[in-house]
C-alpha cells in the first residue's frame, strides 16, 4: 500500500508543512505566517 504522509508544525511565528509521497519518494514543503488568533487564515496557502 502506498500513500502520502503529511506533517505540520504550528509555531509562534511560522506554520510549516511537509508532504511525502511514499510511492515516488518525492516531498513538498511549505511555510506560512502563523496567526495565533485564527490559525486558518495565516499567511499564504501552503
Amino acid at each position: 500500500m502506498s500513500g502520502f504522509r503529511v506533517a505540520m508544525d504550528i509555531g509562534g511565528t511560522f506554520t510549516d508543512a511537509v508532504a511525502y509521497d511514499e510511492c515516488t519518494g518525492q516531498y513538498s514543503a511549505g511555510k506560512a505566517s502563523t496567526t495565533p488568533g485564527e490559525l486558518s487564515v495565516g499567511g499564504h496557502p501552503l
